[in-house]
């Protein structure tokens, strides 16, 4: 089924186990909400073959309440920019303002993103993000972290 492949090719594409687990463990959050308020999705959630990654499992909620494509990407390309923000409030420090006014700057971004990825066939679907997994591979070895990943 071509939820489980879509599954595995997350696996596949994160670089290191540290965000795999990551996705896996945010995947099992969703899932596990998505199973008490929509008991009917635990056939697709199934379908995952293993633990639903987290953008699977975002992708199942998004079919189910028929959000347009557009949307659901668009929603799903904020929040993460916005976790990126919130960690950088905490850690930088940036502040709340100039976090807010981040993400107000991005929207563009974000839109024009959002456009790009419909325009894609399947196969030209890639992640390219080796900045993010050298980071990763010295995070996960760290001796004191104030997040996972």
């Amino acid at each position: 089924m071509a939820l489980s492949y879509w599954n595995a090719w997350v696996a596949a594409a994160k670089e290191t186990e540290e965000l795999r687990q990551q996705s896996w463990q945010m995947g099992r959050s969703l899932s596990r909400l998505l199973r008490e308020m929509q008991p009917e999705l635990k056939t697709l959630l199934d379908a995952c073959g293993t633990d639903c990654h987290y953008p699977i499992a975002f992708g199942i909620a998004a079919y189910h309440w028929q959000i347009s494509p557009y949307d659901a990407i668009l929603g799903y390309l904020h929040s993460w920019a916005t976790n990126l923000v919130t960690a950088g409030v905490k850690l930088i420090p940036l502040g709340q303002t100039r976090g807010q006014k981040l993400l107000l700057d991005l929207h563009s971004d974000i839109a024009h993103a959002t456009q790009n990825i419909l325009s894609l066939e399947d196969d030209d679907l890639c992640s390219c993000s080796w900045g993010l997994a050298l980071a990763s591979m010295a995070h996960e070895t760290q001796y004191t972290r104030l997040f996972r990943s």
